[in-house]
């Protein structure tokens, strides 16, 4: 069936191959990623795209497991406003230091 959207996502598991614009539009409702850009993390080596036919598929699976590669981890506030604070109080000691010599 060429042209058929499973827009609704009924039948699809997270092993379901789907070709990349129709993952992005499952995965990203919002539409803020598009197949073009999930075309590029596989290129990026950030997505396992799978080539059938020379048709370029994925999963949801493997959108989660891309997704879980490029979170963003931060560091507590509180350390970094410790590292900023010692970062401070060593510069003060080193220039009350050169005023002193």
């Amino acid at each position: 069936m060429r042209g058929r959207s499973v827009v609704s996502g009924e039948g699809v598991t997270d092993d379901t191959p789907l070709r990349l614009d129709e993952a992005a539009r499952l995965a990203f409702p919002d539409g803020s990623i598009s197949g073009a850009a999930l075309r590029r993390a596989g290129r990026a080596g950030k997505l396992a795209i799978e080539r059938i036919a020379g048709k370029d598929y994925t999963t949801l699976a493997h959108i989660r497991a891309m997704r879980e590669r490029c979170r963003v981890v931060r560091a507590p506030p509180d350390r970094c406003l410790l590292d900023m604070r010692a970062s401070m109080e060593a510069a003060k000691a080193a220039l009350s230091a050169l005023k002193r010599a």
